[in-house]
């Protein structure tokens, strides 16, 4: 009988023992939770398609504006993860002109499309569309002229003239637009890399290449083959300081003094500047006449952005009478390209 009254007692402390051993339990546990912090910031979704992009350095080339030469310009062109560095490249240069350049052009024909980039043997192959081709500047110069010519506002000799003009202008865009792409690439791969140009066939095929004589390039002496082949990086079509030099005295000796202006200084060594376009015209009509010029030597320190050339300068006096001068011009980098001092060619041409 005393066992039967002592059992439910035990029960009862069994019990409670293991509430109290529960809750001990619970508190450590308790305190080994790491609690989520109440303020947060949402993040943005994460795309799994997205991945990382990357900048590059290279140069891009650019027509130097009105000219037959092109410009490199130092940019940074975002690359994505899934793409070809050389597909950025090119279209950075069909977006257009970087900011803040002056006196360069984007020479990409309007509405063409980057098709394809491939990279086989050492050869990168660019396939464009055939908007490249496009004849719009022949087309518009007949369209806009042949009005005057039937309203015998100009001869039939100067209406093919300019059509003429417009058609060379032509030529000159293809040249040129094809260089930017094979220097931009072939310049930022370098070891000889070559780049080899194609379009796409008009009838749905594969890419083909063009004529050379159709992008404006001259036939190679002794060969049969019309086709554009391969091509390097081509120095020869970049403007440096004896081809900027050229452009401007061209200009000034044609009678064109508002595209030889673009290609002054705006602040010369010593902080002079250039003067307005009324009186940079007003000047040069007070000066002898420039009828022409022979370059004899440059003088070039690329890391301090300075050159000096030597020329032989023909020049016509009032009284008509023609002297020569040998004369050293001073220009300096502006903006990635080698431009003239005002004061520089003033003194060479009045003798100082």
């Amino acid at each position: 009988m005393a066992k039967n009254k002592l059992a439910p007692k035990l029960r009862a402390v069994m019990l409670f023992a293991a509430v109290a051993m529960a809750a001990l339990l619970c508190a450590c546990s308790a305190m080994s939770v790491i609690r989520e912090d109440s303020i947060r910031e949402n993040l943005p979704a994460i795309d799994p398609e997205a991945g990382a992009s990357k900048d590059v350095q290279a140069r891009l080339y650019y027509r130097l504006s009105g000219e037959g030469y092109i410009v490199g310009i130092m940019s940074s062109v975002t690359v994505n993860s899934n793409e070809r560095t050389e597909r950025a490249l090119i279209e950075e240069l069909f977006a257009g002109v970087p900011p803040l350049s002056n006196n360069v052009e984007t020479v990409i024909p309007e509405g063409t499309e980057l098709l394809d980039v491939a990279l086989e043997g050492g050869i990168i192959y660019v396939t464009l569309s055939n908007e490249f081709l496009s004849t719009a500047i022949v087309d518009r110069a007949a369209e806009e002229n042949k009005p005057y010519l039937d309203g015998a506002l100009i001869s039939q000799t100067e209406y093919y003239r300019r059509i003429a003009e417009a058609t060379a202008e032509m030529y000159t865009q293809r040249f040129l637009a094809v260089q930017s792409i094979v220097n931009t690439l072939a310049g930022y791969a370098g070891d000889g890399t070559r780049v080899q140009i194609l379009f796409a066939n008009a009838e749905g095929g594969s890419a083909e290449r063009a004529k050379r004589s159709d992008l404006g390039f001259s036939k190679i002496s002794g060969s049969d083959s019309d086709l554009l082949e391969p091509l390097e990086f081509d120095s020869s079509v970049i403007a440096g300081p004896e081809e900027v030099l050229g452009c401007a005295l061209s200009r000034i000796i044609a009678g064109e003094y508002e595209r030889a202006y673009t290609l002054f200084l705006e602040t010369e060594s010593g902080g002079a500047q250039k003067p307005t376009y009324a009186n940079f015209e007003t000047s040069l009509h007070s000066l002898d006449t420039l009828t022409g010029f022979e370059v004899l030597g440059l003088e070039q320190d690329e890391a301090e952005g300075y050159a000096h050339v030597r020329l032989r300068l023909t020049i016509v006096d009032e009284g008509l009478q023609s002297r020569t001068a040998e004369v050293i011009l001073s220009m300096r980098s502006e903006g990635s390209i080698y431009k003239l001092g005002y004061n520089s060619f003033v003194s060479a041409m009045a003798g100082r």
